[in-house]
């Protein structure tokens, strides 16, 4: 393999490393948002939940 070939495959190495690296930022910033969310969810039927029982106890 001459240096021409070599150098065009350490290119499309680098090309595709930064192409994951920039997929796997966006992903984790979304797990982080879906997170969020979750959280979110998780206490407005916890408030739900306690609502629910202070009204069953009225």
């Amino acid at each position: 393999m001459d240096n021409e070939a070599m150098q065009n495959l350490v290119n499309d190495y680098a090309s595709e490393l930064g192409v994951l690296h920039s997929n796997l930022v966006i992903e984790r910033a979304n797990n982080r948002a879906l997170k969020t969310q979750l959280d979110k969810a998780k206490q407005e039927l916890k408030e739900l939940k306690d609502k629910q029982d202070t009204t069953k106890e009225d």
